[in-house]
């Protein structure tokens, strides 16, 4: 028995399997590959069982599908920059696959162009100059992709706008790919085309698609090989921004707060909330002198100076900076009162009132002109709203105090009007280029320089809707207390008349055909607590013809037709406004329409709404209560009792005046509090 044990071993050589042999390890025969067979043949290669069983492991990963839907997107394993030197013919594939979604070189200079011209003077995040040599780079870059491999309409036109077949594989093309941080400005140029295809969507299906259906996926995939979170560039903040106005447009506001954050937060660690003055820099720069900031910390790899030495993207990084923390401060009355930049934190100046194309030249420029705050420049606005978001940063902080105290965030009355009075002092300060009274800006002065810097007219909209919004939103909550009290008088008048200018705004934006009517989501709403402002106006004036000290201004067709203008305007913007999203099924808008088509038969002789005609202001009113009231004898044949029910609750929903702690429908719907 035991010489013929004996006789059955094999040779110690073939006690191992073939894959324990290949890692050189020993074998128990029951290793995880599952090799228990006693007829191991190691000298004729790989059995086909084994290449069967063999792990199939991807070169470059594959995310899940919900990653570009309801997270932000986390690093891959392997990023492309690692794969153009390890499997070349994957990483054309791999690159080859997005790229096609991006149009012509015609085309994208066409969409770029539309971008900067009618959304970029708003976002406030670019340097036109800069971004469109940093495309044409871009593009010449993009021919190596395809190699001499079969031309497809995107390597048909990048070689065609060239003049030239494509570049060859040459060690300058190549490094370019081999760096991650490059691949952001792919992801850049992904959402803005994203960004402006939306405009020539006439419905609100965007609201619907998923970022796997629009030019949003290549951004996302192309931001994840950027190494966005480890190497963060103007570019990852530029998409970050963008990528926030995405989700807000498409109300998704926790991803758009999430993207927000992010910004914020690898802005910091870029180093730009202390980029100081650009006036010192170029100083430094003049006298050949370092910074303090040029070394790096012991211990602080996040400590360096961003760019030292390059005052043109240091500029622009101030840029950026300022638009992120208008941004954040802007947003924390709209979430959870929360802000993410403090003024102990923020060490960075507004930028420089520069055009765009003297950023780069700005190290030769005197710093007389540099000093020149008030100069014409697209930085005007990024410096006054930086101004109006201070204001609402510390509306925010209020009602966050009050909201911990177990109280009403309906602010005091003697604190909205302090806050009033700061916001009329921005107004009264602004630069006769920004101003929206229907006198200054028709000025041939005005009318020049507004010709000759497109950029201006619709950032003196934005502007004046920016204040205009805010005093609506705070005085809203006294506007029945002043219909029927003349202590608060004020705050009814500032409703008209607020409203008013927020619905001229954007029937200049309608005229002029922005795609800023459409596609800013903030505006909506504002349109919408106007449209209830006017209403609750209207509706007492009606019921009140008889009230002494009303004047016949206010009943005069102007009030009423634009109530008419703004219902007309919601009405094109309900598909945008998904109202049944936060549980109200009934749409406000509807009612709004009803009551607005019987102004429109009672005065057919309606005359447009004229801004340098003034703003109609609330006369005296007698006290009585607003819930007493009769309605009018034709509101029973159209305007129904369940449809002015159903517009107090919206007033509720939206500022919450339920006089007591909370706020009605915080956990729905974030884009709106109590006191905006």
């Amino acid at each position: 028995m035991g010489a013929e044990r004996h006789k059955q071993r094999r040779p110690r050589k073939n006690l191992s399997c073939i894959p324990c042999k290949d890692r050189k390890i020993k074998c128990d025969r029951n290793c995880r590959w599952g090799d228990e067979r006693d007829d191991v043949k190691p000298d004729k290669g790989p059995e086909p069982w084994y290449e069967e069983q063999k792990p199939l492991k991807s070169t470059v990963p594959q995310p899940a599908k919900h990653i570009f839907l309801d997270t932000l997107p986390m690093l891959p394993t392997i990023l492309l920059a690692e794969l153009v030197e390890t499997d070349m013919f994957r990483w054309r594939k791999e690159m080859q696959t997005h790229l096609d979604k991006l149009p012509g070189w015609e085309a994208t200079l066409d969409m770029v162009s539309f971008y900067m011209s009618n959304m970029e003077p708003i976002i406030c995040c670019m340097n036109s100059a800069i971004f469109n040599r940093q495309l044409h780079d871009l593009w010449v870059q993009l021919t190596w992709v395809y190699g001499s491999a079969k031309p497809k309409s995107i390597a048909e036109s990048i070689a065609g706008s060239l003049g030239a077949a494509p570049v060859p594989r040459e060690v300058q093309e190549m490094l370019f790919w081999t760096d991650a941080r490059n691949y952001g400005l792919l992801a850049l140029l992904f959402i803005i085309i994203n960004t402006v295809e939306q405009v020539k969507r006439s419905d609100a299906a965007f609201q619907q698609d998923s970022l796997d259906e629009t030019t949003a996926k290549p951004c996302i995939y192309f931001l994840q090989h950027s190494n966005y979170l480890e190497e963060p560039t103007l570019w990852t903040l530029q998409t970050c921004v963008l990528l926030q106005h995405y989700y807000f447009r498409s109300s998704r506001i926790a991803l758009g707060a999430a993207w927000s954050a992010t910004a914020v937060h690898l802005a910091k660690l870029m180093g730009l909330n202390r980029l100081g003055s650009a006036v010192k820099d170029i100083m430094h720069l003049q006298m050949k002198q370092e910074t303090a900031e040029d070394h790096m910390l012991i211990g602080m790899p996040w400590a360096r100076a961003f760019a030292p030495g390059d005052p043109p993207q240091r500029e622009l990084g101030r840029k950026i900076w300022s638009t992120l923390v208008t941004m954040d401060w802007y947003k924390s009355l709209h979430v959870n009162f929360n802000h993410m930049v403090s003024d102990n934190m923020n060490y960075t100046d507004l930028p420089l009132a520069l055009e765009d194309d003297e950023l780069e030249r700005m190290a030769s420029m005197s710093l007389e002109t540099l000093q020149n705050r008030d100069r014409v420049s697209p930085n005007l606005y990024v410096q006054h709203q930086f101004r109006i978001a201070r204001v609402v940063r510390d509306i925010s902080e209020i009602s966050l105090q009050r909201l911990s105290q177990g109280l009403s965030v309906k602010l005091p009355y003697e604190h909205l009007l302090e806050i009033d009075s700061r916001l009329h002092r921005i107004l009264q300060s602004l630069p006769d280029v920004l101003r929206f009274d229907g006198v200054t800006e028709n000025t041939q002065h005005i009318r020049q320089i507004h010709a000759s810097h497109s950029y201006l007219p619709l950032q003196r909209l934005f502007m004046q809707a920016s204040v205009h919004s805010r005093l609506l939103r705070m005085h809203m909550h006294f506007l029945t207390d002043g219909l029927e009290d003349t202590q608060y008088r004020y705050s009814a008048n500032t409703c008209i008349a607020s409203a008013c200018i927020v619905i001229a705004v954007w029937e200049e934006l309608q005229r002029a055909k922005n795609p800023q009517e459409i596609l800013n989501y903030m505006m909506r709403w504002h349109l919408m607590v106007s449209a209830l402002a006017l209403f609750y106006v209207l509706e007492f004036l009606a019921k009140h013809p008889e009230c002494d000290g009303m004047s016949e201004e206010i009943r005069t067709p102007k009030l009423r037709h634009a109530f008419i203008i703004v219902t007309a305007f919601l009405e094109k913007l309900k598909p945008f406004m998904p109202f049944d999203k936060y549980g109200i099924q009934a749409n406000p808008i509807d009612g709004l329409s009803r009551y607005s088509d019987h102004l429109r038969a009672q005065d057919q002789n309606t005359k447009g709404l004229r801004m340098e005609s003034g703003i109609p202001a609330v006369p005296m009113a007698q006290r009585a209560g607003l819930a007493e009231l009769e309605p009018p004898a034709w509101v029973e044949s159209s305007w129904t009792l369940d449809d002015a029910a159903l517009l107090s609750a919206i007033q509720q929903w939206l500022l919450g005046e339920e006089g007591g702690a909370g706020v009605p429908g915080w956990s729905t719907m974030p884009l709106h509090n109590t006191t905006m």
